[in-house]
Protein backbone atom coordinates (compact mmCIF):
# COMPACT_ATOMS: atom_id res chain seq x y z
CA UNK A 1 0.00 0.00 0.00
CA UNK A 2 1.53 3.33 -1.02
CA UNK A 3 0.47 6.87 -0.49
CA UNK A 4 1.77 10.09 -1.98
CA UNK A 5 0.79 13.14 0.01
CA UNK A 6 -0.68 16.06 -1.86
CA UNK A 7 0.34 19.58 -0.87
CA UNK A 8 -3.31 20.39 -0.13
CA UNK A 9 -3.31 17.84 2.71
CA UNK A 10 -0.89 19.91 4.75
CA UNK A 11 -1.58 23.07 6.72
CA UNK A 12 0.22 26.15 5.45
CA UNK A 13 3.56 26.73 7.15
CA UNK A 14 2.90 30.42 7.57
CA UNK A 15 -0.31 32.42 7.32
CA UNK A 16 1.30 35.77 6.58
CA UNK A 17 3.83 37.03 4.09
CA UNK A 18 7.34 37.57 5.43
CA UNK A 19 8.10 41.13 6.34
CA UNK A 20 11.14 42.78 4.83
CA UNK A 21 11.60 44.92 7.96
CA UNK A 22 12.59 42.01 10.19
CA UNK A 23 16.32 41.61 10.86
CA UNK A 24 17.16 37.93 11.11
CA UNK A 25 20.11 37.16 13.36
CA UNK A 26 21.83 33.79 13.10
CA UNK A 27 21.97 31.89 16.36
CA UNK A 28 25.42 31.10 17.70
CA UNK A 29 25.95 27.43 18.41
CA UNK A 30 26.01 26.57 22.07
CA UNK A 31 29.21 25.73 23.94
CA UNK A 32 29.06 21.96 23.39
CA UNK A 33 28.64 22.35 19.61
CA UNK A 34 31.57 24.78 19.49
CA UNK A 35 33.75 22.34 21.44
CA UNK A 36 32.67 19.48 19.19
CA UNK A 37 33.42 21.59 16.10
CA UNK A 38 36.87 22.46 17.43
CA UNK A 39 37.66 18.78 18.06
CA UNK A 40 36.50 17.75 14.58
CA UNK A 41 38.50 20.57 12.98
CA UNK A 42 41.61 19.62 14.97
CA UNK A 43 41.36 15.98 13.92
CA UNK A 44 40.81 16.96 10.29
CA UNK A 45 43.92 19.18 10.31
CA UNK A 46 45.95 16.41 11.92
CA UNK A 47 44.81 13.88 9.32
CA UNK A 48 45.58 16.35 6.51
CA UNK A 49 49.10 16.89 7.89
CA UNK A 50 49.76 13.16 8.16
CA UNK A 51 48.51 12.53 4.62
CA UNK A 52 50.69 15.37 3.33
CA UNK A 53 53.73 13.86 5.09
CA UNK A 54 53.06 10.43 3.62
CA UNK A 55 52.49 11.87 0.17
CA UNK A 56 55.75 13.80 0.43
CA UNK A 57 57.61 10.63 1.44
CA UNK A 58 56.15 8.75 -1.51
CA UNK A 59 57.57 11.34 -3.87
CA UNK A 60 54.17 12.81 -4.67
CA UNK A 61 52.94 9.65 -6.35
CA UNK A 62 49.34 8.72 -5.60
CA UNK A 63 49.15 4.96 -6.10
CA UNK A 64 46.42 2.48 -5.24
CA UNK A 65 48.58 1.06 -2.47
CA UNK A 66 49.12 4.56 -1.05
CA UNK A 67 45.37 5.23 -1.03
CA UNK A 68 44.73 1.86 0.61
CA UNK A 69 47.26 2.59 3.37
CA UNK A 70 45.79 6.05 4.00
CA UNK A 71 42.24 4.70 4.15
CA UNK A 72 43.27 1.90 6.48
CA UNK A 73 45.12 4.33 8.74
CA UNK A 74 42.17 6.71 8.86
CA UNK A 75 39.68 3.94 9.60
CA UNK A 76 41.72 2.29 12.33
CA UNK A 77 43.43 5.38 13.72
CA UNK A 78 46.76 3.64 13.18
CA UNK A 79 49.03 6.63 12.46
CA UNK A 80 52.56 5.30 12.86
CA UNK A 81 54.31 7.70 10.55
CA UNK A 82 57.21 8.54 12.84
CA UNK A 83 58.60 5.04 13.38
Amino acid sequence: MTYAAHRGHFAPYSTHAPSSNINIVAKKPNLLWRIFGAIVESRQKSADREIALRLDRSGGRMTDNFEREITQSLMTGNWKIRD
